[in-house]
């Protein structure tokens, strides 16, 4: 068949994978000088702490990751702090939520470096339930929820 008797297939784009599902894995607490109650030495501490919280955090998602996850333009974000059998001294053990909360923010940051969520911006994630479970653990329970 010649060029010119090709029949012509219009070009259609497929429709973009809608987000859906839930997703839960388990990563490692923050460490202490991530915490804003944590660290009382120089700044730069508290920023290296965080800095290597986001790649642990990262990685960590990344092999959690299914193959086919579509990251959603919305998503809710879940945690429980476990700190059941947290060893040593210098393990990171939350007493409220709001402390929690920010020294995962490392964590958050890695989630987007994984491609779990599009951004940790208020128009793209939502913080979900976050609960301090002293029965489970070590590690902080994440479940990101495709909500669009």
């Amino acid at each position: 068949m010649s060029a010119q008797h090709r029949p012509v297939v219009p070009l259609v784009a497929a429709p973009a994978p809608h987000a859906t599902g839930t997703l839960t894995f388990t990563v490692d607490l923050p460490p202490r000088d991530a915490s804003p109650n944590g660290s009382h030495d120089h700044w730069t501490k508290a920023a290296r702490a965080r800095a290597n919280y986001r790649e642990i955090v990262g990685w960590q998602a990344r092999a959690a990751r299914p193959v086919g996850w579509v990251t959603p333009q919305l998503a809710r974000v879940s945690l429980v702090f476990g700190t059941k059998r947290c060893p040593g001294d210098d393990c990171y053990r939350p007493l409220d939520v709001p402390n929690a909360v920010s020294a995962f923010k490392g964590g958050f940051d890695g989630l987007v470096d994984a491609n779990l969520l599009l951004d940790d911006r208020h128009t793209n994630m939502e913080l979900g339930r976050t609960t301090i479970d002293p029965n489970v653990g070590p590690g902080v329970i994440v479940t990101v929820e495709a909500l669009g």
